[in-house]
């Protein structure tokens, strides 16, 4: 197993389907960067035409605002986000130069209470990335803590946060070397081991809960989809999606609609353009065609438009 591959678990942020409409995930192919839309329901895979940054990593789903925040291997320190809902890629910058960790590695990451959490890779020192707003511009880095409670050398790994402010871990002692299922309580900085063992018996998962709670686990090497027991690290299976994952993040289309395809068509096309400029100018407070909120239907909102132009 490689260094990448023994640390890259990476992320899945799991949430409910809600009525009458499909869940999917958000998935990048292994060793590619494509990004690809899996139906959690019908198991079904769509090319979503997208190009992520460079072998991708630490996919963090932020529900709220339909964002997916990621980093890049190949650029140690480099964070982008995509703007699920006006289809836009952007480079946010560099960790270090908000206070993060110098040129470190992102392998794992999630998404709780308004930041993006990340462990810099060969350690367990884990930091949070705050927002300005609603908007996806850094405020603020922050060193939350060193989860270990020794000072082995680690590899994680992925991370996931419960409702609860409960961090779930899977990482390996890298001197040992033995894997180890943990968890950590954000608010007393606490390391609790769930289960330890040999490398083989943590293969490459990602992991996740859902709404109830309940953890999740998915391999990033075959893409079966597991429940995973907090409290003895029990895996129970629940199925098979036989592809390769090497990134990972959920939504739900209740919660991640398309706002340009304002006809509700499932595709952005002529009739949206024309009832986008039949709503052309100022003022327009609440107006659908208004995309960005500003108040006004102009270029900016043309722009998203066409951005998101085709099968959404």
């Amino acid at each position: 197993m490689s260094t990448k591959a023994a640390a890259a678990f990476l992320t899945i942020l799991l949430v409910g389907a809600t009525p009458g409409y499909a869940e999917f995930v958000y998935v990048t192919e292994s060793a590619g960067t494509n990004l690809y839309r899996l139906d959690l329901d019908s198991t079904d895979l769509t090319d979503l035409g997208e190009t992520l940054a460079a072998d991708p990593n630490g996919n963090a789903w932020d529900e709220e605002h339909c964002r997916l925040y990621y980093t890049d291997a190949d650029n140690p320190g480099l964070l982008f986000v995509w703007d699920a809902e006006s289809n836009r890629h952007e480079f946010l910058g560099n960790l270090e130069d908000f206070g993060g960790p110098t040129s470190a590695a992102v392998f794992c990451g999630t998404f709780w209470d308004g930041c993006f959490f990340f462990v810099e890779n060969g350690t367990a020192d884990l930091w949070k990335v705050c927002f300005v707003g609603e908007s996806s511009q850094i405020d603020a880095i922050t060193f939350v803590g060193d989860m270990s409670p020794d000072s082995v050398t680690w590899g994680f790994g992925d991370i996931v946060i419960d409702s609860n402010g409960v961090l779930y871990g899977l990482g390996i002692r890298t001197a040992s070397p033995t894997a180890e299922f943990f968890r950590y309580e954000l608010a007393t900085r606490t390391f609790l081991s769930i289960v330890s063992g040999a490398i083989e018996s943590f293969p490459a998962y990602q992991l996740g809960t859902d709404l109830s709670g309940q953890l999740l686990a998915i391999s990033e090497v075959d893409g079966r989809l597991f429940e995973l027991d907090s409290t003895d690290g029990e895996f129970t299976f629940l199925q098979d999606y036989s592809i390769g994952m090497s990134d990972f993040a959920q939504a739900t289309e209740s919660v991640c609609s398309c706002p340009a395809d304002l006809d509700d068509s499932d595709d952005v096309g002529f009739s949206d353009l024309l009832i986008l400029l039949a709503a052309w100018g100022p003022p327009c407070p609440g107006c659908p065609a208004d995309l960005d909120g500003s108040g006004e239907v102009l270029f900016g909102d043309l722009l998203i438009l066409l951005a998101a132009w085709g099968p959404c």
